[in-house]
């Protein structure tokens, strides 16, 4: 299987030492879950798109700083070009930004949050039983950070999982779209940086907060990547 990453950002000024780009992390971790994978990258966030879609193929959406419903010019051609790829048969995930997106796109509605900045490690509920069982529990935990939310599916999609905080953290579309809120490539030391070094506008206490999640849970990219991948199939 190859996975096509559609990288949507590159975090300039917020990778740590040891990262070199934010694909390098996606190859890191579905490589872990998978070692057999392949991988192409797009640099959407440049203009660069896939022109044909590879029926055996996944084109997994990453995360971003861009709003998906805002009037980013790449934004603005990503949304029609999901609605082109998912009607050509297209196997398709979305992670964080991708989550949302791909909601926006396929008729679902994605808002600026009024609960503010979702940052750190946390636990979400499962609640599609086809995941339940792949995963072999009814809850994970991953990274998290966010400032809006998918707060409508597509019509055809089934949420996967949710929290208080966010009630649509994953949600399906058959199998060949798959999403996730949260971020299964990050990792604890980057994303400690982002909360300590390059976040100032955001308040004291989410970031305490934030800090203190990350030595509370531990954090299951591996697994969810995995996860994704088997509900592809």
């Amino acid at each position: 299987m190859k996975i096509h990453l559609l990288i949507c950002d590159q975090f300039p000024g917020i990778l740590v030492p040891g990262i070199p780009s934010y694909e390098w992390m996606f190859e890191q971790v579905f490589s872990e879950a998978a070692p057999a994978l392949s991988f192409a990258v797009w640099q959407v966030w440049r203009g660069q798109f896939p022109a044909e879609i590879q029926p055996d193929d996944v084109y997994l959406i990453s995360g971003s700083n861009a709003d998906s419903y805002g009037d980013t010019p790449w934004v603005v051609r990503l949304r029609p070009w999901i609605t082109w790829a998912f009607a050509a048969g297209a196997h398709m995930a979305g992670i964080c930004f991708g989550h949302q997106i791909l909601a926006q796109a396929l008729g679902g509605q994605t808002v600026r949050s009024e609960q503010g900045w979702d940052i750190g490690i946390r636990s979400s509920t499962v609640y599609d039983s086809d995941s339940a069982q792949l995963l072999g529990a009814d809850h994970y935990q991953l990274i998290y950070d966010h400032h809006d939310q998918v707060i409508q599916l597509p019509q055809e999609a089934i949420r996967v999982s949710g929290s208080n905080f966010c009630p649509i953290e994953s949600f399906r579309i058959g199998h060949r779209v798959v999403t996730l809120q949260g971020h299964p490539e990050f990792t604890v030391a980057f994303i400690s940086h982002w909360i300590q070094d390059c976040a100032p506008q955001e308040s004291a206490q989410v970031k305490c907060r934030a800090m203190k999640s990350l030595s509370g849970y531990e954090p299951q990219g591996v697994k969810m990547a995995r996860w994704l991948l088997a509900m592809q199939s």
